[in-house]
């Protein structure tokens, strides 16, 4: 299992490559900053940190790490664990593309809808 997350941090100075504007999670406007994710094992031992240009968005830094759970760390049955605004459509694609299982959390509307088409045994939220 691999437990995935970013984070952005702003600069001060002109001479960083990847600072762009973008969401700063710090609550700093006007400030160009960089994107750091984070990939951690089941344990939350860090063993991997990319930087990514300042306005990326989370989902577009996910496809990096698991290529690197295939590619690098030459894992096979891996399970990735994230929130639902890392794990979207083109991040599932990717991982069955690799042959992986995630976690993610889901809306109280897809619930209802999962309930609703017996999805879900009742009394299970």
């Amino acid at each position: 299992m691999f437990l995935y997350d970013v984070t952005s941090s702003y600069l001060e100075g002109e001479d960083q490559r990847l600072r762009r504007y973008g969401y700063n999670r710090d609550g700093k406007k006007g400030k160009k900053q960089i994107v750091i994710g984070l990939l951690c094992d089941e344990d939350g031992t860090p063993v991997s940190t990319e930087v990514f240009r300042g306005n990326t968005q989370d989902p577009q830094t996910f496809g990096a790490q698991v290529r690197k759970a295939s590619q690098r760390f030459g894992c096979q049955r891996v399970t990735f664990v994230g929130d639902r605004g890392m794990i979207k459509s083109g991040q599932i694609e990717e991982l069955a593309k690799a042959g992986f299982h995630y976690i993610t959390a889901i809306t109280k509307p897809q619930i209802d809808t999962l309930l609703s088409g017996g999805g879900l045994a009742d009394g299970i939220v």
